[in-house]
């Protein structure tokens, strides 16, 4: 009898076990090349330019970025020449940097103080409801003064300078497009384009495909119960309207926490919630239309 049962029992579809085999490869493969992006953006390891004796390096570190207020927090440093401080590292002048841009600024390095970075804000235009595909523009112009001589009425002296950038943010990546590294008089320019690493657009669309699937999953369900091959209860309802608040906090959960309204969400996320409650409210009028009168008596 056990014999008989066993063998009356269903192996697996080879379908199925291809396409799950499938599924945990692209899995894997999106696994190591997000966890690969992620990484590469940290390995970065700063240097500090060494600049002639005569000329100061001007150095742009962006910690942070913000694309709800389209700038990037950014710590501006220098690096004066030999010429320019005292053996023990402090300033002979006042050394101004003067930053041109939508929020144009000056930074002034006093005159015997040892220079320390000084936290800026850099606009970086683009738009964020383009997530995970958005990118914003990273422009900073800049020049270096040094402080006239006591009694000297003529314009400051423009020092030698080299403007760099330094990025390292994790979850971004940073694309030079112009770079001021020599040293000379005038004013420099740093330009390049901020956008979202692999690793974050990879973890993105995963969630993404794994929003929709799961509205396409809660259709299945109800039709199969409609048609009497599963049963339709009070539980299945509750299970679609905690899947509601689940797929609430995943959303809010995406890194970098894009405002609502992006593309993702009139794409696929209000429409995935939108199918999710109509499978509550058949679910609903399903149980009402089979459930049992009550007896009064």
């Amino acid at each position: 009898m056990a014999d008989r049962d066993a063998g009356t029992r269903r192996s697996p579809d080879k379908r199925w076990v291809v396409v799950g085999v499938v599924t945990a490869a692209l899995l894997l493969a999106a696994y190591a090349w997000s966890v690969g992006n992620y990484k590469r953006g940290l390995d970065e390891t700063f240097v500090a330019p060494a600049p002639p004796a005569d000329a100061v390096a001007v150095q742009l570190v962006p910690f942070s970025v913000d694309p709800s207020q389209q700038f990037a927090p950014t710590e501006l440093a220098i690096y004066p020449g030999a010429d320019l401080v005292t053996p023990e590292g402090r300033l002979r002048r006042d050394i101004a940097v003067d930053v041109f841009g939508l929020r144009s600024t000056t930074v002034t390095f006093r005159r015997g103080e040892i220079p320390t970075p000084v936290s800026i804000d850099v606009p970086t235009l683009g738009v964020v409801q383009q997530y995970p595909f958005d990118s914003y523009s990273f422009d900073v112009r800049a020049r270096t003064v040094q402080e006239r001589a006591s009694g000297n009425t003529a314009n400051p002296p423009a020092l030698p300078m080299s403007l760099l950038s330094f990025f390292k943010v994790p979850g971004w990546k940073y694309t030079s497009e112009v770079s001021a590294d020599r040293y000379s008089t005038g004013t420099h320019v740093v330009a390049g384009t901020i956008a979202r690493d692999g690793a974050t657009i990879t973890i993105a669309l995963i969630f993404l495909v794994l929003m929709v699937m799961f509205a396409a999953l809660s259709v299945v369900t109800i039709v199969a119960g409609l048609r009497g091959r599963l049963e339709v209860t009070i539980g299945t309802a509750a299970w679609l309207t905690g899947a509601v608040f689940a797929l609430v906090s995943l959303r809010n959960g995406l890194p970098g926490n894009p405002p609502i309204g992006s593309w993702m969400d009139i794409l696929a996320y209000f429409w995935v919630i939108a199918v999710i409650m109509l499978m509550i409210g058949a679910t609903v009028i399903t149980l009402v239309i089979r459930g049992r009168p009550v007896r009064t008596d």
